[in-house]
């Protein structure tokens, strides 16, 4: 911790302001040329701050820092172990190392975005959250989720772009459809997207009562799962996921647990290392199916939005209706603010300036 006592009347001094700006951008002392800004003062003047900021900002050294910031928003701390399995007849639980290699592999990918669309190649919010290029450090994970066979970024040029016209950006990323079960998690990725990406969090509800979970049918998908569980009318279960977390996730529902594209899902009803089950649809042997022979995907979500219900229909809807919001930039601008030096932005401005298009680069300066 580094604490600055400030003046008689509160304000930060030159040098505690440059113990401030080193620390948060270079995670070190402040250089001569700092130093000697804070030494005659100039470094209170708005002119000389600017240029030191942009200074301190535009030199390699604050990558850490910004790829630590990215690290904090997009929660890769809670990336879980991703089973990896492309054989949907008979999924397998990988080594533990090896899910770990993947669980890292996927810890870089948000953050290396972030780092490229707010450093490297400045951009807006709306650009890097619509992004279908490939930030993977490593192939392991590529030709398996993204299709690709490239190889993974190595940090400095330009990334190849993801082959598939599906991809809508962030929402569908790996890092955030991934699970660490062989069935996807639409309760995972719509709280993710309500909490993380929208900064409204959702309250456990205060009259919780012990429900019994009704008996689930053999062959029933993801969804209808889901459904039966957590949105039964007058449960306090409802309140939550039917107004505020499903909808969201349902959207994603073209993609599976391993981030693969499909138009229908391949049920799966047993879940036991080493093998799962499946339940193959009438007509369809030991899962000689043909693609139409398994449910098909519903993506359509409905969720609740500042005073309104609204629907949204795949990936691509899901993705548009957030940016209409602007609640995107709201939040990246109030998540910034309290890793930087405060609680919460002091006024709008920054705020608007995000909402309107603002380089990430600008807004950091």
């Amino acid at each position: 911790y580094h604490v600055e006592l400030g003046d008689k009347n509160g304000d930060l001094t030159a040098y505690e302001l440059a113990n401030r700006l080193s620390y948060h951008f270079w995670n070190s002392l402040p250089d001569a040329e700092l130093v000697a800004t804070a030494a005659d003062g100039s470094l209170l003047t708005p002119t000389a701050y600017k240029e030191q900021v942009e200074r301190l900002f535009t030199d390699p050294r604050s990558r850490p820092a910004v790829k630590e910031f990215y690290q904090d928003f997009f929660r890769v701390q809670n990336i879980p172990m991703i089973v990896q399995s492309g054989d949907w007849h008979a999924f397998h639980f990988p080594p533990s190392n090896q899910a770990k290699k993947i669980r890292d592999t996927l810890k870089e990918e948000t953050p290396n975005l972030g780092l490229w669309y707010t450093q490297m190649a400045p951009g807006t919010y709306a650009e890097m959250f619509l992004s279908n290029e490939n930030f993977l450090p490593d192939d392991f994970w590529s030709d398996k989720a993204y299709l690709i066979d490239t190889g993974g970024w190595d940090g400095v040029s330009p990334p190849d772009v993801f082959p598939e016209s599906v991809r809508a950006g962030l929402v569908t990323r790996l890092a955030i459809l991934g699970t660490s079960s062989v069935n996807h998690r639409p309760i995972q990725r719509g709280l993710y997207i309500r909490e993380a990406l929208l900064c409204d969090a959702v309250e456990p509800p205060e009259d919780c009562e012990v429900v019994k979970p009704p008996a689930m049918e053999e062959g029933q998908t993801v969804r209808e799962e889901v459904e039966a569980l957590t949105e039964q009318p007058g449960s306090s279960c409802v309140k939550c996921h039917g107004y505020k977390i499903n909808g969201f996730g349902h959207a994603l529902h073209h993609f599976n647990s391993i981030g693969q594209y499909w138009d229908y899902e391949k049920v799966i009803t047993k879940m036991s290392a080493p093998k799962q089950k499946m339940t193959f649809p009438p007509g369809c042997a030991d899962g000689n199916c043909t693609p139409n022979q398994w449910p098909a995907v519903d993506a359509k979500g409905t969720t609740f939005y500042e005073g309104q219900m609204v629907t949204v229909d795949s990936a691509s809807g899901l993705a548009n209706f957030l940016l209409s919001t602007g609640q995107l930039e709201w939040c990246w601008a109030r998540e910034y603010f309290r890793f930087a030096t405060s609680p919460a932005p002091d006024s709008n401005a920054e705020v608007n300036r995000a909402r309107e298009g603002s380089s990430l680069a600008c807004l950091v300066d």
